[in-house]
């Protein structure tokens, strides 16, 4: 029997609020101090301290490598005689990483930290043993009264910290480009935006765009963006299919409204959307080739590298049908045990949560700081908006399926490749809702979420 079930038969079934309602815990010494000593003080402390930071992440395309470089920069100020060795792993949303990380820690040659997402993607490693707790961060830092509760119980497992989170996204947000919407007198829609809304800026741009050009974007290449956008339109459709889908209870008949929506979509994207990863298709709407996107809010961060202005070159509105939801994405980074130098890791943890790393790694990266004390003016107009939604206690959460948080990773890995095939030749609608259904039906779902009122 697995930690995880066991601490989930001795607690009782988990109860859901808004996100994860989980035991909270008193901060205790974590096992890596144990293990090296001294005290967490002393380890953060000590700004002479030499030997490696080896970081695995996927942060490669424009603004992602930015914000983490600008990181990477203000840890070396804090500890300049530690060499940072950065390993970036191409493929967006940890695609390929995870794969790779995994052998290596458990080959006893795991880094001081990797890139992970709070939630499910977490368990893997913890189910094995793999990863150390983050308590002692979270006290020294004293996250708590600084964090969202929903950011917090995300970043558990049981009662005790397993992620330190470094940035918060949205994901459900359309991308579109305000030029086009001039030339072809297109006016973007007016809160709630409603799906009739969204499919009638489609359709009128169907008619007036010319040839080569496309109402929507997309880049699938690797997959999961095709699920994200899926995952978002389930959102709009029904809050309730997407809250049993994350508790694995949802039926085929609940997914096919999804699946239609999905396919209409697909219908105005172009048709070598295969060809292309993310930021390529982010790249359709910078060049007038596409006039919207539905995806996170790091697709700000390739904007701006890009050189567009918020509300000049580019605007965005709530995807359809969820105009008073926050589809959640937190990025983190966790401590796996086998590392080199594992008080390395715990320094690394640390600072990036200061007001000077987050204030240095959020603007570019396009995210939001998790932490209220970091001053909302470092933001553009979009962000402030990005972040007074995560704070606004009227706003209703849900985690992200496609990133990690809210699904398994077995029903993650399965929905990819069925979505995937779907966006290829999205005809067999039945089919296809029953393939998903029954792949989710079948995985245990130890997280009881609850996010419909």
């Amino acid at each position: 029997m697995s930690k995880t079930r066991e601490k989930k038969m001795a607690a009782g079934h988990w109860t859901a609020t808004i996100f994860i309602a989980l035991i909270v815990g008193a901060i205790i010494l974590s096992p890596v101090l144990e293990a090296v000593g001294g005290s967490i003080d002393e380890i953060i402390e000590d700004h002479k301290a030499r030997g490696q930071l080896r970081i695995y992440h996927w942060w490669t395309a424009g603004g992602e490598r930015e914000g983490i470089d600008a990181a990477f920069d203000h840890f070396a100020k804090q500890y300049p005689n530690v060499k940072v060795l950065s390993a970036p792993v191409s493929g967006g949303a940890g695609t390929n990483l995870k794969q790779i990380v995994k052998t290596q820690v458990v080959a006893g040659n795991a880094p001081e930290a990797f890139q992970c997402h709070p939630g499910y993607e977490m368990y893997p490693y913890y189910d094995a043993d793999l990863l150390y707790p983050c308590n002692d961060v979270w006290g020294h830092a004293d996250l708590e009264e600084k964090t969202p509760k929903v950011v917090q119980d995300v970043c558990k497992i049981g009662g005790d910290y397993y992620a330190v989170p470094i940035g918060v996204h949205r994901t459900n947000v359309v991308w579109y480009n305000k030029a086009m919407f001039k030339e072809y007198g297109i006016k973007p829609p007016e809160d709630p935006v409603t799906f009739d809304d969204f499919w009638g800026i489609c359709d009128e741009l169907s008619k007036k765009l010319p040839k080569g050009k496309y109402p929507l974007a997309l880049g699938d290449r690797n997959n999961w963006p095709a699920t994200h956008i899926f995952e978002t339109l389930m959102a709009g459709v029904s809050p309730q299919t997407y809250e049993n889908f994350i508790n694995g209870k949802v039926t085929p008949q609940e997914l096919e409204p999804v699946l239609e929506a999905f396919q209409k979509y697909l219908s105005y994207v172009p048709p070598d959307h295969r060809a292309r990863t993310w930021d390529e298709a982010c790249g359709m709407v910078c060049q007038g080739k596409c006039a919207m996107y539905i995806h996170g809010d790091w697709a700000k961060g390739y904007f701006v590298t890009n050189g567009w202005e918020y509300g000049v070159d580019y605007g965005t509105f709530p995807a359809p049908g969820t105009s008073d939801w926050y589809g959640l994405d937190a990025d983190s980074f966790v401590r796996p045990k086998n590392s080199v130098n594992p008080k390395n890791g715990i320094r690394w943890q640390w600072s990036y949560t200061t007001q000077e790393s987050q204030m240095a790694f959020n603007p570019p990266k396009g995210s939001v700081s998790p932490y209220r004390d970091v001053s909302t003016d470092i933001y553009d107009a979009y962000s402030k908006e990005s972040a007074e939604a995560l704070y606004d206690p009227h706003m209703r959460l849900y985690p992200s399926i496609a990133h990690g948080h809210g699904s398994p990773e077995k029903v993650v890995s399965n929905l990819n490749v069925i979505i995937g095939d779907f966006a290829q030749n999205p005809t067999d609608i039945s089919g296809t809702a029953r393939g998903i259904a029954s792949r989710v039906r079948r995985v245990d779902h130890p997280i009881a979420w609850g996010i419909v009122e």
